[in-house]
């Protein structure tokens, strides 16, 4: 996953304090919560950073999920499923700019996706947005092996699941950050090879996110 900054607004005159907002996009890896943090202390040590992070992520890591989700609220960051745009019609709800708030009117959005695993980190967020143009979508949690069969002299990949200790950790998770522990069971009813868009009513049943600021 890749980290960076996008203005804030269209000021031209700013030289060293722009108001900025924060972007991640990219897959979540292991190395994604210590990546983040190490960037995040970079960025609050320049003036002009509001506390907001844009999302974009097919998913990863579920344990890197968490712990990136964890830092998310231990830092009290605002998360929205969305991409930044240099110009163009803002899609995204709006607000007006003001130093420390949250998303405003001079910010552009993409539609941004949030697929996998991306779901339990956007769940560490202090305050969740996904636009209505944004997706959020949930399966089961599979990962791959590697092995070598002597029967066939080849290389084989099999895929598995998540077990009862890592499906606990994660529901223990899910709780802590204040989400409806259906989360995890509606993610787990859904093939790994397939994949359900939460809906709003959906995530607002689950208090996943909400639609704007």
């Amino acid at each position: 996953m890749s980290f960076s900054t996008v203005a804030y607004s269209n000021d031209r005159t700013c030289v060293s304090d722009c108001l900025r907002v924060m972007q991640a996009t990219g897959q979540i890896t292991k190395n994604t919560p210590q990546a983040f943090l190490e960037f995040a202390r970079r960025e609050i040590a320049r003036p002009g950073l509001i506390n907001v992070l844009l999302i974009h992520s097919p998913g990863g890591s579920v344990n890197g999920s968490m712990a990136f989700g964890r830092a998310l609220r231990k830092l009290g960051t605002i998360v929205i499923v969305a991409r930044a745009m240099d110009s163009g019609p803002v899609e995204a709800p709006r607000r007006k700019a003001r130093r420390g708030g949250g998303a405003g009117e001079s910010v552009r959005f993409l539609s941004g996706t949030c697929a996998s695993a991306c779901v339990y980190a956007l769940a560490g967020g202090a305050r969740r947005v996904v636009p209505p143009q944004s997706r959020v979508a949930v399966h089961r949690m599979a990962g791959n092996i590697g092995y070598y069969d002597p029967a066939t002299r080849e290389y084989q990949h099999k895929q598995i699941y998540a077990g009862e200790d890592e499906l606990r950790a994660l529901t223990e998770y899910i709780h802590a950050m204040g989400v409806s522990t259906d989360l995890v069971a509606t993610a787990e009813s859904v093939p790994h090879e397939h994949a359900r868009i939460l809906s709003g009513t959906d995530m607002a049943r689950l208090g996943l996110a909400a639609p704007r600021l």
